[in-house]
């Protein structure tokens, strides 16, 4: 039978509303499944119990959900987690009466003793004293099936270079995604229909022929890819799901092999690439759940298109999700833009408040980088954080915008869009973002002189315009958007973006060259 070797810990997570554009709300609940770390009932417990058995009972149930029971094939408990508060209320009701008619017991809400020892008997055993005992025996130990019984000496070979794709399954046309963006140990990969936010996009990284693939989701990015166990990446059936990331974890190793067509094979590296991912029983469904198989020429559901990510839009300031209008505006001018590129064929995402090492990592796959927020002096900040209670920020000037885009490895950027005040300020120099972002290989950017305001909604109706008019080039989008009826008016004003006084640029080029749409 499966054994869980991974010691699970328990967390406290933010559950965003399933797979929205923008999240409407968000609320914290703990949704253990660590059981062993609460004391096992020695009563019946019942509406209104509380106390520290009825937590035992809560992590219970939410690991017959999240893991399945103890058996060959696991089976998931079809109820819905429960936040682990120690109290028995409707909630622990209803999973307690799920969890009685699913094993043939009297279905009355109660959890006595022979509701309590047949739970017992379907629970997957908890991880042993010596990896659980403390957080740092668990970071060297956690994964004991695959540190010690490991009989797999791993070999992978390089075949596809290191990047943030979208996944797309060859069968169904839909996508890997972190189901509903969740953040925490044992969030479930399943496909959807590409919405193109961040628990759509992975980090695909070689760490070298001992190790293989490691593929991190964007939206939790001290998290990989991981197949539960040593064991379980060679079985049949195994779902996916990410977990904190550790070398050592051998079930966090994956190869990658090119098809024919053009797709690839993701296979587990304990398995030597023999057991693959694929969308189960070919389902065309979103939220169906991507597991573990044998590989096979036959079918298509375990084969994945890996179309890069290459177009971000940074909203960099904090201001910018305030609950006003003028807000409001700018968010949703931000996702129209995002939209036009993705009718040209461009895979990317808006990118809410990124620091600077995200930017840096979307900068090695971009295409097209488009910063929205404040600026000053030929620069920029990114919000990183709060530090004291306030909001800290991280600037970009003319010195640091070369971390961002090295120079001889920014060739493959097609346009960065400084929409700031003062981004293409020269302050007392030669030089400015404008300038040195195409000194470093960029192919067309832009910025803006003196204080200017709507830049993100000027990038948006260049894109509208490019849209409608295939043959343009950058430059000639731009003069046409200028001298559109909603721009007319504003050119002459001090603070527009259309502006000839403001606005500057650098190269041009047909940002559909080559793109399918």
């Amino acid at each position: 039978m499966k054994k869980v070797t991974k010691p699970l810990i328990g967390i406290f997570v933010t559950l965003v509303m399933l797979i929205t554009i923008l999240p409407m709300s968000a609320f914290a609940a703990s949704y253990s499944i660590n059981y062993w770390e609460h004391s096992e009932p020695t009563r019946t417990l019942s509406s209104g119990c509380s106390g520290d058995d009825v937590k035992w009972l809560q992590c219970a149930i939410n690991s017959l959900v999240s893991m399945g029971d103890d058996s060959s094939i696991p089976s998931r408990l079809n109820t819905s987690k429960l936040d682990v508060d120690g109290a028995f209320g409707n909630a622990t009701r209803t999973a307690v009466l799920a969890f009685q008619r699913k094993y043939g017991l009297t279905a009355d809400g109660y959890f006595g003793t022979n509701s309590r020892n047949k739970m017992k008997v379907v629970l997957h055993p908890a991880p042993s004293s010596s990896s659980s005992s403390s957080s740092s025996s668990s970071s060297s130990s956690s994964s004991s099936s695959s540190s010690s019984s490991s009989t797999t000496t791993i070999n992978v070979e390089k075949t596809i270079d290191d990047g943030i794709y979208y996944i797309r399954n060859m069968n169904s046309n839909k996508y890997m995604d972190v189901r509903g963006g969740w953040t925490h140990n044992g969030a479930e990969i399943i496909q959807y229909s590409f919405h193109g936010d961040s628990n759509q996009q992975f980090r695909i990284k070689y760490e070298g022929r001992n190790i293989g693939y490691k593929i991190t989701p964007m939206n939790s990015q001290g998290r990989r890819f991981d197949l539960r166990s040593y064991n379980e990446s060679r079985d049949d059936g195994t779902s996916l799901m990410i977990y904190d990331n550790s070398n050592s974890y051998t079930e966090q190793s994956f190869t990658i092999k090119y098809s024919k067509n053009g797709s690839v094979e993701i296979g587990s590296a304990n398995s030597n690439g023999n057991k693959v991912l694929e969308v189960v029983n070919s389902s065309y469904d979103d939220c169906a759940i991507i597991q573990t198989w044998g590989r096979s020429d036959s079918r298509n559901n375990d084969n994945w298109f890996l179309e890069p990510a290459n177009v971000f839009y940074c909203a960099d300031a904090p201001d910018m999700f305030k609950d006003e209008t003028s807000s409001k505006n700018d968010l949703k001018a931000a996702q129209k833009t995002v939209d036009y590129f993705h009718e040209l064929g461009y895979q990317g995402s808006r990118q809410d408040l990124p620091q600077i090492n995200d930017v840096k990592s979307l900068a090695k796959t971009a295409e097209v980088l488009i910063f929205h927020g404040h600026g000053s002096n030929s620069s920029f900040p990114l919000f990183d954080g709060k530090k004291n209670g306030t909001d800290s920020f991280y600037w970009i000037d003319k010195n640091n915008i070369k971390d961002i885009l090295p120079k001889g490895t920014a060739s493959h950027i097609s346009l960065v869009y400084f929409g700031s005040c003062h981004s293409a300020d020269n302050d007392g120099s030669t030089t400015n973002l404008v300038d040195i972002a195409v000194s470093q290989g960029v192919k067309c950017a832009i910025g803006f002189k003196n204080n200017v305001a709507g830049c993100g909604q000027y990038i948006r109706d260049v894109m509208e315009t490019i849209k409608n008019h295939p043959d343009y080039t950058i430059r000639q989008a731009l003069t046409e958007t200028s001298n559109s009826l909603s721009w007319r008016f504003e050119m002459d004003k001090e603070s527009s973006p259309a502006n000839p006084n403001n606005i500057y640029i650098r190269g041009d080029l047909n940002l559909r060259l080559g793109k399918k749409y």
